[in-house]
């Protein structure tokens, strides 16, 4: 992620929350926006960027605690959903 070689506890911080996460967060959201696997990658990708820019993700209180709350909130956010979406009909109209 850095330039220099070194990683940064920050940076350590955000791949093992990005190992952890991603993962589970995914499948949550596919399931969530009706099996749109390509929306999913987009969600998940803000909501892990949105971690990075917006949280501390070395403190105890975010990742010491498991992560397990916070995507999930900060998915639907992102989905704009809060529950499950219709599917999307693949017939065409008529």
């Amino acid at each position: 992620m850095g330039s220099s070689g070194a990683v940064s506890a920050r940076e350590r911080a955000m791949r093992t929350l990005y190992d952890e996460q991603a993962s589970p967060l995914y499948t949550y959201v596919v399931r969530l926006l009706g099996g749109d696997r390509h929306r999913a990658e987009d969600v998940v990708q803000e909501t892990l960027l949105r971690c990075w820019r917006t949280q501390d993700v070395g403190a105890a209180s975010l990742c010491g605690g498991g992560c397990s709350g916070w995507p999930a909130t900060s998915s639907s956010t992102s989905t704009g959903r809060a529950g499950p979406v219709p599917r999307r009909s693949t017939a065409p109209p008529g």
